[in-house]
């Protein structure tokens, strides 16, 4: 699939090894959903560093797919998912004019 102008999220899953100070940790299944692999591969970075303070040398991600709706197993992503979900429209003001 081409990701030049993607118009919908999809769901990626990771898999990735992390180094920590004393183990080696191997993490398998994180799930992200975004426009891109690179921007879901960047989630999956700040996703680290918020949770176990890791900087982005000791990871080593090893596998990324793009997963089907029908795979996910999270009720809070699966929400998501449904061709049938609107957004509402942003609100929008415009400042009134004081310059006479």
């Amino acid at each position: 699939t081409s990701q030049e102008a993607p118009e919908h999220t999809q769901l990626f899953s990771f898999y990735y090894s992390f180094v920590s100070s004393h183990d080696i940790c191997p993490i398998s299944g994180t799930l992200s959903q975004d426009l891109t692999t690179a921007g879901a591969v960047t989630q999956c970075y700040r996703g680290m560093g918020a949770r176990h303070h890791a900087r982005v040398h000791p990871i080593q991600i090893m596998k990324t797919e793009a997963i089907a709706a029908s795979k996910c197993h999270r009720p809070a992503v699966k929400q998501c998912h449904g061709s049938k979900i609107k957004h509402k429209p942003s609100f929008t003001t415009k400042r009134p004019n004081t310059f006479f």
